[in-house]
């Protein structure tokens, strides 16, 4: 790969690992944040809601933020936000009005939005084919080993006080001279040929993305139930200590890396469908192992298995949606799926937390894995999901031959 290729996955990679720096990197110091305004009232809802409030505003925003790529530039607005997204999450560090951090931290959600929209589109027009399934797996464990840095980072950073890990924010203007090197793309479709501003939307095309988004929020309002409910089904299990739950979780998203790294040699063998169909497999089984665990160990062997089949699922899912985007709509369908993908993360406790206070925690845990299993069905079954021959053009029925690269 040439220089200027280095540079630009650099830039897309690096902006891709600020994903889980939105929520991550304050978890260990909520408690303090809570005791230092206890004053201030409702202050339980509150001191969480700095670290859920984001992952709302990246639901919200990812769409509109989608539309105005293709409309003002995508290279343009990845530049923007990067920078919007390390003054909006640096601000905590200053401010002394938790609703004040609030605001912030809100404006750091639709900057992530921005950051995640853009990165993704980018991916899907510089490369096509192979290439484009591999770096879109790199996407994913570029995601996967940041969430896993930020949060250690985060934890030694807590210790010093809960305004410290505010700084973390900051290194993502190191990407703002990397952004600012990326051309800003035409709008070209995967054949590399110029098209209008305004693509043609087709029913089948319409089809595939609904149920496209439709997956993506279901299984991440499934696979949540993971982060949200394991510490505390830990603690009914006897094992006690932030550390344990905190490892448990830890290896959830270092080994869900290691598995983005093999998507595009697993993709090109069984497809994007079939692909599709052994994340939610693997996915389900594990949380049935969780859900009869009755030892530590038993936990992290089903944490090795769920990420695994988790890896694959959104470097999988973007792969797919992009290969049926055109050019000038890549945006605002990319921001579609990152949408759905977070309403799914924000929604998960409300979904699953009715069936744990009727049902008890083991039993939600067999619940949401015979979601999976039966989502595992429906993706091995159905046609809707038959975006395998990749970089397919869905209208013309040919193979993409023609790459378009990045100066």
């Amino acid at each position: 790969m040439s220089q200027g290729g280095r540079w630009t996955l650099a830039a897309l990679l690096g902006a891709s690992s600020l994903t889980m720096m939105a929520g991550a990197v304050l978890s260990p110091a909520l408690p303090d944040i809570r005791q230092h305004f206890a004053d201030t009232p409702s202050v339980e809802l509150l001191s969480r809601l700095v670290l859920t409030l984001p992952a709302l505003f990246i639901a919200l925003c990812a769409s509109p933020a989608g539309w105005v790529a293709d409309r003002c530039g995508r290279r343009t607005l990845l530049l923007l936000a990067t920078g919007a997204f390390a003054l909006a999450g640096a601000s905590g560090f200053v401010l002394d009005d938790l609703i004040a951090i609030l605001i912030g931290r809100a404006l750091l959600g639709v900057a992530a939005a921005a950051v995640m929209t853009c990165s993704t589109t980018l991916i899907a027009d510089y490369f096509t084919g192979d290439e484009r399934a591999r770096v879109m797996g790199w996407q994913g464990a570029a995601t996967a080993f940041g969430g896993v840095f930020f949060f250690a980072l985060g934890g030694v950073l807590a210790d010093m006080g809960w305004r410290a890990p505010f700084l973390i924010y900051l290194a993502a203007l190191v990407l703002v001279p990397l952004v600012h090197r990326l051309p800003e793309p035409g709008c070209r479709d995967d054949h590399g040929a110029a098209r209008p501003g305004q693509a043609a939307w087709e029913w089948p095309s319409l089809t595939l993305l609904a149920t496209l988004y439709l997956v993506a929020l279901d299984s991440m309002v499934a696979v949540n139930v993971i982060p949200v409910q394991l510490a505390f089904h830990l603690r009914e299990l006897g094992v006690t200590g932030a550390t344990r739950a905190g490892l448990a979780v830890a290896l959830y998203t270092l080994f869900g890396g290691f598995s983005s790294l093999g998507y595009r040699r697993i993709e090109a063998y069984l497809g994007h469908r079939l692909t599709l169909a052994a994340t939610f497999v693997l996915s389900g089984l594990s949380l049935w192992i969780v859900s009869f665990a009755d030892s530590y160990t038993s936990i992290m062997l089903a944490m090795v298995v769920v990420v695994v089949g988790l890896g694959l699922l959104l470097p999988n899912l973007n792969t797919c949606v992009m290969t049926v985007a055109s050019g000038p709509t890549r945006g605002r369908i990319a921001g579609g799926l990152t949408a759905a993908a977070f309403l799914g993360q924000f929604l998960s406790p409300v979904a699953t937390q009715p069936i744990v206070a009727s049902l008890g925690l083991s039993a939600t845990f067999a619940f949401t894995g015979g979601v999976l299993l039966a989502l595992a069905t429906v993706a091995s079954a159905t046609r809707l999901l038959g975006c395998s021959g990749r970089g397919r053009d869905r209208r013309a029925g040919t193979l993409t031959t023609v790459r378009f690269h990045p100066r």
